[in-house]
């Protein structure tokens, strides 16, 4: 997704983990020892981007396997969701 990146570790499995930057913000992903297998059945990592269609264009391009293409909401949004290696739902989203 071309984020910038600001910190990343890996010491071994189940503990790495990656700092992005993001325009404003920052957020970590971050894998945490367990006895299971991480599990994102229901969860999602959604974020708010300034042009959510260059995002989309991004992750076809590279193809990043696409859960739900991009399309505008009822309630606002324009967004589409994706999903990465592990599992876990991530959606990019802008207000209309």
């Amino acid at each position: 997704m071309q984020l910038e990146e600001v910190r990343s570790w890996d010491r071994g499995h189940c503990n790495k983990g990656t700092i992005f930057k993001f325009p404003k913000s920052e957020f970590l992903l971050e894998v945490e020892e367990s006895e299971e297998a991480p599990s994102f059945y229901g969860a999602g990592l959604y974020m708010e981007v300034d042009d959510v269609d260059d995002w989309y264009r991004k992750a076809v391009a590279q193809r990043i396997q696409i859960k739900q293409p991009i399309s505008d909401t009822s309630y606002g949004h324009r967004s589409f969701k994706m999903e990465d290696p592990n599992g876990l739902t991530i959606g990019l989203f802008q207000y209309i």
